[in-house]
């Protein structure tokens, strides 16, 4: 299954080529919208989150992944056709947690360094004195 990352200004380009279109079967009763990409064509359910995040222009980044399905043409011939469908998304809230938290895990990182840095120091104190007469001897 291929999956594919949409995020930033991609994610603004996305307009609905029709919605309220209805589903058959299983999902009778509810409704869906089609949002043409880069000549694919993603299938978003109405009732999921996701549709409720990028109407409200909330959404950061998506995946989307690819599936065969099979159907029935005008003449009744049955044929294989690549859909596409959500497969998860992260808001720009979600986002900006994300980053704050790799900015704290960073900066945590940073003062146990420091902290290892500083306890691998020498416990005893020797004078430039000490040392050259150190040296002078060897």
């Amino acid at each position: 299954m291929n999956t594919i990352e949409i995020s930033g200004r991609q994610v603004f380009s996305l307009k609905a080529e029709s919605s309220g279109n209805p589903y058959k079967g299983a999902l009778a009763g509810k409704f869906y919208s089609r949002y043409p990409y880069n000549g694919k064509l993603i299938i978003v359910n109405e009732s999921s989150e996701f549709y409720k995040d990028l109407r409200a222009g909330e959404v950061n980044t998506f995946w989307i992944s690819e599936f065969t399905e099979m159907v029935t043409d005008a003449n009744g011939v049955e044929k294989p056709v690549v859909r596409y469908t959500i497969n998860g998304h992260i808001t720009h809230k979600e986002s900006l947690r994300f980053k704050e938290a790799t900015v704290e895990e960073a900066i945590l990182d940073a003062k146990i360094a420091e902290m290892t840095k500083a306890s691998l120091r020498a416990e005893v104190s020797v004078s430039q004195e000490e040392v050259d007469d150190l040296v002078e001897g060897a």
